[in-house]
């Protein structure tokens, strides 16, 4: 009995050959047939870019490169939130595991756009800067707590929040509230990270950094995140290796990363590339954590152990050290202890503390975590294709910004159901 090579009879032989053919063959493939149209944009959803659509309130889907046939349906322009709850959409972003959400994104709707977007399956959300040559540091200044990727990738600027002062949406007339635009949603606390947060990435660029004015939770990274990785240099490429804008300070930016890693206790720091900053960056990174970290009390150190850094302590200061560890009380508090635990010397204390922090090449952090991963830290735009776009005014949406694609009757696409 004869059996049909359809997407129903053989399944997994049709998702390998959609995911080892190129976008324009996709595309003629999406018109055989409904299951193949489905297939086909669920592959194409894996990895989406929104960003905003000019002055109005609508928001512009595409992959990292291309258009997406199903995200530029005119149900998509003309209803946003009812083309985002529908199920033919629900069930394409069901398969979205990279999301990027480029420049900024105003709270054009009450409440705004992103409410109506659920992506179940991310794993990776990056918040990456415009393209356009015009507002090249806007940015979105939250996260959606909505959002549970477990890797959030920030990429900086050296303005910080000040970058969206000429944004259009700072400008727009409102007769009826004489208050200011809000920068985000009015329910919305910029200092929250979503707790499914476990690996955070702060991309440098090559550029000043302004993090903690961006996203105020790094300033204090909640312990929920057990991984930060901090980017100094700009790469086109992962075989790129990197530059360094010259208005970029070594010495600022040590004492940038020495108070968001020595807020925290327990979260592991891989530093790459900061050796395009200064060869001797990381020495005297090391040696700064260490010294700030020998002047505070810690309630694990039984200070009556000499050692090398109890030695180094002022006498008075060491004298008060050594009554609260050993009465357990400090300024009139019961100091809490882990009976299971021993008390440690500071020195190894210390030691615990500083070896959390590790400074790695490029090259060496590609061989650890794989080009896919890298590509997705270490770039703003992993794509070859995507970065050749940069500071060109696209509008993904309009037929004539296309240009000649010679791609497959796409616009016969557009008229075809999207069910």
């Amino acid at each position: 009995m004869a059996v049909a090579f359809s997407c129903e009879h053989f399944p997994d032989l049709w998702d390998m050959v959609i995911a080892h053919t190129d976008h324009g063959t996709q595309l003629a493939l999406r018109l055989v047939c409904k299951s193949l149209r489905f297939k086909i944009d669920c592959f194409q959803s894996r990895y989406l870019v929104i960003s905003e659509g000019g002055d109005s309130a609508q928001l512009i889907v595409t992959g990292p490169s291309r258009h997406i046939p199903y995200f530029d349906e005119q149900a998509h322009i003309h209803n946003e939130p009812g083309f985002w709850l529908n199920r033919p959409t629900v069930a394409r972003v069901a398969h979205t595991r990279v999301l990027d959400i480029q420049g900024y994104c105003p709270p054009s709707n009450d409440p705004d756009l992103f409410t109506f977007m659920h992506f179940p399956a991310l794993e990776v959300l990056r918040m990456t800067p415009s393209v356009a040559d015009y507002d090249c540091d806007h940015f979105t200044p939250y996260v959606p707590e909505h959002f549970h990727a477990r890797t959030l990738v920030l990429f900086s600027n050296p303005m910080g929040c000040r970058a969206m002062d000429k944004h259009w949406w700072f400008f727009m007339d409102d007769s009826d509230d004489e208050d200011s635009q809000a920068l985000v949603p009015y329910d919305v606390d910029r200092s929250r990270l979503p707790r499914s947060v476990t690996k955070l990435v702060l991309n440098m660029r090559g550029l000043p950094t302004a993090f903690p004015d961006m996203y105020p939770f790094v300033s204090r990274i909640p312990s929920h995140v057990r991984e930060v990785v901090a980017n100094a240099p700009y790469y086109q490429s992962l075989d790129d290796r990197g530059s360094v804008h010259f208005e970029v300070s070594a010495h600022i930016e040590q004492i940038h990363l020495l108070a968001v890693v020595f807020r925290t206790m327990s979260t592991r720091f891989t530093c790459v590339g900061f050796d395009r900053l200064a060869s001797d960056f990381a020495d005297k990174f090391m040696r700064e954590l260490e010294s700030r970290y020998r002047h505070i009390f810690f309630n694990t150190v039984d200070y009556t152990i000499e050692d090398e850094l109890t030695l180094k302590l002022p006498d008075e200061t060491r004298a008060e050290y050594i009554e609260c560890s050993t009465s357990g009380v400090r300024r009139g508090k019961q100091l809490p202890r882990n009976p299971d635990r021993p008390l440690i010397s500071l020195k190894e204390q210390v030691d615990q503390l500083v070896s959390r922090v590790e400074f790695i090449t490029k090259v060496e952090y590609v061989e650890r975590v794989g080009r896919e991963t890298a590509e997705l830290d270490l770039l703003e735009h992993p794509d070859p294709d995507d970065r050749a776009c940069v500071g060109r005014k696209y509008n993904w949406r309009r037929r004539e910004d296309y240009g000649d694609t010679g791609m497959a009757d796409y616009w016969h696409q557009m008229r075809a159901s999207s069910e």
